[in-house]
């Protein structure tokens, strides 16, 4: 039933109170950049490049073999920026304690 009406304009309440001014376009300066604050606010350096031209080949039946390894049809493929964790390691904290190497696997 609502949507058969025509659309009316929003009322204006209380605009004084609720919005702020439109700020003065004369009053508006634009300043230099800063030099950064230091080394950790640079971007790293750009990794190397996908090759332009390779060959897509489908790995049937893949197994990890750690946190950033796994083997399939005889091949051995490391995934680039992963981290290893070996399998067998224990992480701790606190009185807890859980397979951390066998989780970063699955």
């Amino acid at each position: 039933f609502r949507d058969a009406l025509p659309p009316q304009p929003a009322r204006r309440i209380a605009e004084h109170l609720i919005a702020p001014p439109p700020p003065a376009a004369a009053g508006i300066e634009r300043l230099e950049r800063r030099p950064p604050l230091g080394e950790l606010g640079l971007a790293s350096p750009p990794k190397t490049p996908m090759p332009q031209v390779w060959r897509e080949t489908l790995l049937y039946r893949p197994i990890a073999t750690s946190s950033a390894t796994f083997q399939a049809m005889g091949r051995t493929v490391a995934i680039s920026g992963a981290i290893d964790i070996d399998p067998g390691r224990i992480c701790q904290f606190g009185d807890a304690s859980w397979p951390c190497g066998q989780r970063a696997r699955a």
